[in-house]
This record gives structure tokens, sequence and C-alpha cells, in this order.
């Protein structure tokens, strides 16, 4: 009896969780199934955007390219610059203008051409992105979509609890699809099958995901792997002796030479043009590729007004919170293992989002179908 009430209990979260969260999870897992790809989308939609129109024996410098830009749009700042190891991509910089309209420049490394100039907040995977973690409203959108994430957390457990049968006999039918059965019973086991097979995938996708929504969350990793909170960087304790890269001014192609120096590996490189109050910085960010481990990054951080090398942080250097931190976003978006977990998380994602439908009708199909035809009997 006890057992039949708490299950009667489970039900009951069940159903009103996923009435007041559903909708907002099919958001959010119809936009996830889209970003597990989006490199190649945007790739195939947008080439001009990714793959250079033009190839030459050798890449231009940095310098030359900077110098373009400048030329080009005397208005705009250069704030980042993606340089890929990949021959066949194009580099891309993200830049503001006075009026603080971002823009994102594809700019092809063999000619130093500038082929593509685009409002970087209007490309249509940026917008993708912003419905997926903020339902398209920031600071509230993230708060619900946080509250959302976390009922759809619950909804996974509770329904495991519902899914569970109460004789082993019966387990045959959770796991099957009886096809030639009526419209509601192959929607029930649409639900109940479909459901009980991406629950382990889609509980890792929603634990990962509370870290974008959730400081505590990101602060409970910490705690965790390292006992103690995220630690920002020290730019007074010097543990290096400071090192000239360049004389004034600065030269990037000479910091780009130098990063690849101190970490010696095949990878992608990313220029953060930060500021702050005391100093402006230059962060270099070298990502290894051709490894086991995703998002395995190395740092360096250089004064621009100096020219002096402020800080070396190589991924060997990480604590293990910050190494399984850089793992979240490859393990909720399925790019830890390629391909395969790739397809497996959009394959979630979709079923994720079917689960909202499917468990509509369940509802609706109990509560007003019955009434439907009663009435019609009493008729």
């Amino acid at each position: 009896m006890a057992k039949n009430n708490f299950k009667k209990i489970v039900r009951k979260i069940h159903l009103w969780l996923g009435l007041s969260s559903g909708l907002v999870v099919f958001i959010t897992a119809l936009s996830g199934c889209l970003l597990s790809f989006e490199d190649e989308l945007d790739s195939f939609f947008s080439p001009e955007i990714h793959i250079p129109n033009q190839y030459t024996d050798a890449k231009v410098g940095l310098d030359s390219i900077a110098e373009t830009i400048h030329t080009a749009y005397p208005n705009y700042s250069i704030k980042q610059l993606f340089l890929f190891s990949d021959p066949h991509k194009t580099y891309l910089v993200r830049a503001f203008s006075k009026t603080k309209e971002e823009r994102l420049l594809s700019v092809n490394p063999y000619t130093g051409a500038i082929q593509k100039n685009v409002n970087f907040n209007n490309r249509f995977f940026i917008k993708v992105l912003h419905l997926h973690r903020y339902l398209l409203v920031d600071g509230v959108g993230q708060i619900i979509n946080g509250i959302s994430t976390l009922c759809f957390i619950i909804l996974l457990v509770s329904g495991f609890i519902i899914w569970l049968p109460k004789k082993t006999k019966y387990l045959k039918q959770r796991l099957l699809v009886k096809w030639n059965a009526s419209t509601k019973r192959v929607n029930w086991d649409l639900h109940n099958a479909l459901g009980f097979y991406v629950i382990p995938f889609a509980f890792i996708i929603g634990i990962t995901g509370l870290v974008w929504s959730f400081d505590w969350v990101e602060n409970s990793l910490y705690f965790i792997f390292d006992g103690k909170p995220k630690q920002t960087i020290n730019f007074e304790k010097k543990h290096i002796a400071f090192e000239k890269v360049a004389q004034q001014p600065l030269s990037l192609d000479n910091i780009k030479s130098k990063t690849d120096s101190i970490f010696n590996f095949e990878g992608n490189l990313r220029f953060i043009f930060e500021n702050s109050s005391k100093a402006e910085k230059i962060r270099v960010i070298k990502e290894q590729t051709g490894t086991l481990i995703p998002n395995k990054r190395s740092q360096l951080y250089i004064s621009a007004k100096t020219g002096e090398i402020l800080k070396i942080l190589p991924y060997r250097s990480s604590t293990t919170g910050q190494k399984v931190r850089r793992m979240i976003y490859p393990i909720h978006t399925g790019t830890i293992f390629g391909w395969p977990s790739r397809i497996l998380i959009c394959i979630t994602s979709l079923v994720v989002a079917s689960l909202f439908i499917t468990g509509f009708f369940i509802w609706y199909n109990k509560n007003y179908g019955k009434k439907k035809k009663k009435s019609n009997r009493i008729r």
C-alpha cells in the first residue's frame, strides 16, 4: 500500500514538473541537437566565412592582417583573433565598432583579404546558442532555463521510478513499442521505452548543462576536486622572470612565434585582447589538436604595454578541478569522442524533445479524451 502511495506521489511530481518545464526542455533539447553539428552546418551554409577562397604556398603574417583590418575598418577594435591549425580554415576576427556593434570578420590566411564581414550576434547559430542558454532573454532566461534543467533531472529520476514494472514478466512491455496497437498505446510505449533508453545520456547532458546556469554548480565542482573555490589568476605573484616578447609596438607575429616555442605542439590559437583598470593584457590560448583529451588548453598572458610575459599557464599546471571543468563542454556537446558521441547526443536530444510531446498526449488523453467519449455517450 505504501509502495503504491509512493508511486502516486512520484507520478504527480512527474506530471506537474513535466507540464511546467516541458516546453523549455523541448526548446533546449532541439536547439542542443542543432548545436551538436554547428561547425559542419555553419561551414556548409556559410562557406565564405570558414573556407578560404584562394590558396597560396604560404600564409600571410598576422601583423599584415591586422593592418588590413585597421585600414579597411578604422573604427573597429579587434577583441579576439582565432587561428586554426587546419589549413582549410580561415582566420576569424571578432571586433567592435565605435557604436559597440560586434562584428565577425573572416580573413583568408593565404592572401590576407577579408572574405566576409557580418554582424556577430545576428548569425543563425549565435541565435540558436542564445535560445539554448538564455531562451533569447538574458538574465531571466538563464534562470528559467536553469530551473527547468533541474526539473528535467528530477523528471528523469521520477520517470525511471514510474517505469519500473511491478513484476519482471512485464519488463518486455516496458522495453518495446507495440506498433500494431492503438495510437494511444503506441504513444505510451514511445514515451516509456525511448525515455528509458536515453536516461543515462540525458542525465549527463542535464548535469553538465547546470554549469552554465548556476555559479554554485561550478563552484561545487571546484570544491569537490580541488577542495576550494575557483581561483583567479594572480598577476602580482611572479612565478617566472619577466621576459620581453618584442619591442614596442607589439608584433602579433612575434607573440605567435613565442607562444609556439613555449607550447611546442600542434594546436589552434586564440588571441584575446583584455582591458582592465590596471593594465591591458593579451591572453593567448593554445588548444592542442590530435589528442585524446579534448579542450586541452595552455595559456600565456602578455602585457600589451610593455611586451612582458606576465604568466605562463601550461595545461599540465592546471588543477584537477580546472581539468574537469574543461571536460564539461565536450561531454555536454558530445565532442569528447568525436562523431559517435556527437550522434549519440543528437539522438538523445531528439528523444528528449519527443518526450514532451508524447507525455503531453498521455496527459491529454487521460484527462480529456475519456471525458469527450463520456459526453458523446450521454448525448
